[in-house]
């Protein structure tokens, strides 16, 4: 429903902040998954999806400001992939592998805009 490229990274933006939050409130699935390794895998989880939502947090007041290269910066930093990545390296499928694939493609999807949106203006 977005008329111009502001509205449009702003609803692809809030439209992964609700995936972001909601993995967050589901982060007791990966805890119940990684209960035998090691607690810093844990905290890894917890933080990178924290990273994931304050950056596109983030970036939304960066698009609020108008600062088109901040705003690109957070989108490439909230793809964040270490809670996947430590998983993976030590055997563990997450019950929300789904949804996390799901997030990065949201992500990904905000990207794409952001690099269309930089093409047209260059």
């Amino acid at each position: 429903g977005a008329t111009n490229w502001h509205d449009a990274i702003g609803n692809a933006i809030n439209a992964t902040l609700s995936v972001a939050n909601e993995l967050q409130s589901k982060s007791g699935f990966v805890a119940a998954s990684i209960a035998n390794l090691p607690p810093s895998i844990k905290e890894t989880c917890k933080e990178s999806f924290q990273t994931t939502s304050d950056m596109l947090h983030e970036g939304l007041e960066h698009l609020a400001a108008g600062d088109n290269s901040s705003l690109h910066t957070k989108l490439s930093a909230a793809l964040d992939t270490e809670c996947t990545d430590e998983l993976s390296d030590h055997g563990v499928a997450s019950p929300i592998a789904n949804m996390i694939e799901d997030l990065h493609k949201k992500v990904s999807v905000c990207l794409a805009i952001m690099i269309q949106n930089e093409n047209v203006t260059a």
